[in-house]
């Protein structure tokens, strides 16, 4: 059995946690003794020390997987926990194998007294997370639903918990968004945590719990959090199946999202409503994205190295639009230009057939925007040639 228990808060020089202490007869691959979130002292009226809401859901999948019951001393909400135990469970179970639905024991049921007046969503500035707070911060009306906070979490995304390299890397994209979130107006709030201790192996496919757990955390400050999606609804109802054991995003995250919510609380699953191009298209002529987009996957917190994937389908999608010159200043475009024709074969090949999502998305908007395309005997050589060597090579390492 998992236990969770002792929740407190504990106040540093300059961070405040909240904490509970967690034990086990498993062995687990962590060794820690507690699971704490945390702000800076001058944030902690964020945090939630009244119910165990925030000590719910990675717990319960952290048994799941070691296939052992969950018993939380202290009290959640009961919606919760209702949607929680009976139908979370069920998710994560039809998406990872090898997990056991479990019991969780809760000593009852209670909700924060106050409800938070914070809205807010995190900013890596990558294409999601700037859809999210162009849609419902600078478009949005309804001061219900206006985004009037921006957070970064240090929960998995910056790397492997306890490492310098991590906490370093935390705090450089902290600086760069802060940048960012000053031109919005908006405050940005630091959030520290141990998750990304807990089911270290598998950070790929749970790390989206340690956000929710993050986001639960600081209940007392916040009323809604939107969680930005990778995929479309489109995509996932079309190929999720294909991602389990793999990438709970692409599955079934915004069937999860919807679940967890309290009385005075909730998550909110925004962008799914959108293809990638289509978030592209709808951030294209915003200043914000022309200074600040930053999607890179090899230059971490640095200039976008335009020709990793995540770079060359951005520019893919800004060349469609004829926007590329419109972020020469924050892409390398001629370095891009030498990376696109092999890529956009890709597209060809793969974007037909609907498994790959992404060059689906591409395939759809190059036709929609009525660009032209490699023929797909070109494709078809290229790949023999481009991609041909480096699939064997991968294929004689691998032996």
């Amino acid at each position: 059995m998992i236990e969770i228990s002792n929740l407190r808060l504990v106040k540093g020089e300059e961070w405040t946690r909240v904490v509970v202490d967690i034990k086990s007869d498993v062995k687990r691959v962590d060794d820690e003794e507690t699971m704490w979130v945390a702000v800076k002292n001058e944030n902690a009226f964020m945090l939630n020390d009244e119910n165990y809401d925030a000590f719910l859901c990675l717990p319960v999948i952290m048994a799941m997987y070691y296939k052992t019951d969950l018993r939380i001393h202290g009290k959640v909400s009961r919606i919760l926990y209702h949607n929680v135990s009976k139908y979370v469970q069920s998710i994560f179970g039809f998406f990872k194998d090898g997990t056991k639905i479990i019991n969780i024991e809760v000593d009852g049921f209670a909700e924060v007294q106050k409800k938070g007046s914070i809205i807010g969503t995190g900013i890596s500035c990558g294409v999601d997370c700037l859809q999210t707070i162009y849609d419902n911060y600078c478009l949005e009306d309804d001061i219900e639903y206006k985004i009037n906070g921006l957070f970064n979490f240090n929960c998995g995304w910056h790397g492997k918990y306890g490492k310098e390299e991590t906490y370093r890397l935390f705090q450089e994209r902290s600086r760069r968004n802060k940048q960012a979130a000053d031109d919005l107006n908006l405050p940005l709030y630091l959030v520290d945590s141990n998750l990304a201790a807990f089911l270290s192996h598998l950070v790929d496919q749970t790390s989206y719990f340690n956000l929710y757990t993050c986001a639960f955390a600081l209940k007392k400050g916040l009323s809604k959090y939107y969680i930005s999606g990778s995929y479309s609804f489109r995509d996932i109802l079309r190929i999720g199946y294909k991602s389990r054991n793999r990438d709970f995003s692409e599955f079934g995250e915004p069937l999860v999202v919807a679940l967890l919510r309290t009385e005075k609380f909730e998550l909110i699953s925004d962008g799914y409503q959108y293809d990638r191009t289509g978030k592209t298209e709808r951030i294209v002529d915003w200043d914000i994205a022309k200074k600040y987009l930053n999607v890179c996957c090899i230059n971490d917190n640095e200039d976008n190295c335009s020709i990793c994937h995540k770079c060359v389908r951005t520019l893919l999608a800004l060349e469609a639009m004829n926007k590329l010159d419109e972020y020469k200043n924050i892409f390398n475009i001629s370095a891009y230009k030498k990376q696109a024709f092999p890529y956009k074969c890709r597209i060809v090949l793969n974007g037909k057939n609907g498994n790959d999502g992404f060059s689906s998305d591409l395939y759809r908007f190059y036709r929609l925007k009525k660009k032209k395309l490699p023929l797909r005997t070109v494709a078809l050589l290229v790949k023999l040639i481009y991609w041909g060597p480096k699939a064997l090579m991968r294929r004689i390492k691998s032996k």
